[in-house]
């Protein structure tokens, strides 16, 4: 069977059995986990050639004063080590991935206010026979404890806090995540499903039932790869997901991060329109608009040298 995937980072073995059906949405490798069966990979997953560096995005127009941030992404010896992003008021957010073997060992976010003042969030993974198993929070010294079940194929499909004598969490929850034909459907214990409508690797649309009224609906460019597009910032994602302080899921959240996963980057959201400027399959210009056709705001790309293609091209051409 084909399978979609939330990211386009699959597992290398899972990619490599070429079983894959497009009507049923898969995770990634998430890290190098392996999905339960015994992976052989022993080092991180590398991001792709010429990744993503920094992106920075503008108010309305491209200039100093209507610049709102920008995020710098840290790659050393092609593998994904972080980022930092950088607000104009001098507020400053530095997250550092650590990794054990194939996989996301530690994730660690520092806010940091322009006061000198700070809040350090440090995510600690736990795998068990080659399998995510948990994930532990710690913020302003207390600790909430997220254990993890996975199924047979590798794909996370609960996520339950165990509220410890000093965690944040106040209370005991599960969330769990359903595979079912091009759809997945995620949902916080008894609170509104959000379900995912993929076509291909990339989600186009996103509904809650009960509904609110309003569908997230989505088209994309096909020609235009995503490189966070990626398991470990999957796992940064799922480590979050439905936590105090974190992320929650709700329509017209360009930020989603089952969209933001997707493979492709979006020229339509809803009733935005985004024109890509691009070089290859890379975006180095984004605009979006309005259904008025006003600029609302503006991206801008820069990437990693593809050093291999750059010795290549000098010894041999």
């Amino acid at each position: 069977m084909k399978k979609i995937f939330l990211f386009a980072s699959v597992a290398a073995l899972v990619a490599a059995c070429g079983k894959n059906d497009d009507n049923n949405p898969t995770p990634p490798d998430q890290g190098g986990q392996g999905g339960g069966q015994q992976t052989q990979q022993t080092t991180p997953t590398p991001v792709p050639a010429g990744f993503v560096k920094t992106i920075k995005e503008y108010l309305q127009e491209e200039t100093e004063s209507a610049l709102q941030k920008t995020t710098t992404y840290t790659v050393e010896n092609n593998i994904l080590k972080g980022w930092e992003t950088v607000y104009p008021n001098g507020v400053k957010n530095t997250t550092t991935l650590t990794y054990e073997g194939p996989h996301l060992k530690t994730y660690k976010q520092v806010d940091i206010e322009p006061t000198g003042g700070s809040i350090t969030v440090l995510f600690e993974y736990t795998y068990e026979n080659n399998k995510l198993s948990k994930i532990v929070r710690t913020r302003d010294g207390k600790t909430d404890i997220y254990n993890i079940t996975l199924d047979d194929q590798g794909r996370i499909i609960k996520k339950k806090c165990i509220p410890t004598n000093n965690s944040w969490e106040g209370e005991e929850w599960e969330a769990t995540f359903t595979y079912e034909g091009n759809k997945l459907t995620v949902q916080k214990a008894q609170e509104q499903k959000n379900i995912y409508t993929y076509t291909g690797k990339n989600v186009v649309k996103m509904e809650q039932e009960p509904t609110l009224g309003t569908t997230t609906e989505v088209e994309y460019d096909t020609t235009v790869v995503n490189d966070l597009n990626n398991p470990y910032v999957y796992l940064t994602n799922i480590a979050q997901l439905f936590t105090r302080h974190g992320l929650d899921l709700y329509p017209g959240n360009e930020n989603d991060p089952f969209i933001k996963g997707s493979q492709n980057v979006y020229n339509k959201f809803m009733f935005y329109t985004y024109t890509i400027d691009k070089n290859g399959q890379k975006p180095t210009k984004i605009t979006k608009k309005d259904n008025g056709g006003n600029t609302v705001d503006i991206k801008t790309y820069t990437y990693y040298k593809n050093l291999a293609i750059f010795i290549l091209k000098k010894k041999y051409f």
